[in-house]
């Protein structure tokens, strides 16, 4: 305007924005997190045993051969369901094997930005 006033005045709506830390997580991270939302979306039930499949197949968990399931559970556990945790991407119920994953929507919204 000519005479300098503000072009709006007022706030109708104020928006909360996520937060996220600033680094960024790492390549492998983001992989098993969009596996996660893919069983999700089909409306699988995400136990530790179907990650496990998925993620041997897709070649993100690297285990020997002869490795034993109990193995197999716990590399899961440190390399994936932990830092997936710790990122707030997941929440889980039950515990041990009957372990149930759901992904919250700080994971959906990583996935937008990064996957």
């Amino acid at each position: 305007p000519e005479d300098h006033s503000p072009f709006a005045s007022g706030c109708k709506e104020i928006f909360a924005l996520p937060s996220y830390k600033i680094e960024k997580p790492d390549e492998k991270i983001v992989k098993s997190l969009k596996i996660i939302n893919d069983l999700g979306i089909e409306g699988k039930k995400i136990s530790k045993i179907l990650l496990i499949e998925k993620y041997l197949s897709a070649g993100l968990l690297q285990v020997a051969e002869k490795t034993t399931i109990n193995a197999k559970y716990r590399s899961l556990e440190r390399n994936f369901i932990e830092p997936l945790i710790e990122w707030n991407f997941i929440k889980t119920t039950g515990k041990g094997k009957r372990l149930e994953i759901e992904i919250k929507s700080e994971g959906k919204n990583i996935l937008k930005f990064l996957g």
